[in-house]
């Protein structure tokens, strides 16, 4: 797995589980939430509102997404320290050889 496919594959799971309106149909959210943690709280609560094999997948890919986000951050964070800790000189070369 990387990010870009695990990317892809969440998109197309969002796309089929809630397909975008046809053209020229309006669409409107109606999102009474005000914080992040009313927005949770929703989606937990719709969630479970739905059948339960629908549920399972919505969780799964919740966790999916949230357990990926998580490792591609800390391995940005790591690499991004490696590569500013590099120094190169103008050949391509490592300024310490």
């Amino acid at each position: 797995m990387t990010p870009a496919n695990v990317r892809e594959f969440l998109d197309r799971m969002q796309a089929r589980l809630h397909p975008a309106p046809l053209r020229g149909q309006r669409y409107q959210i109606d999102e009474p939430a005000e914080s992040y943690e009313e927005i949770l709280r929703g989606f937990f609560q719709d969630s479970l509102e739905n059948p339960s094999d629908r549920t399972f997948i919505l969780l799964w890919l919740l966790c999916l997404e949230l357990s990926y986000a998580d490792v591609t951050e800390s391995v940005q964070q790591q690499f991004g320290r490696a590569l500013a800790t590099m120094t190169l000189s103008g050949d391509g070369e490592d300024a310490g050889d």
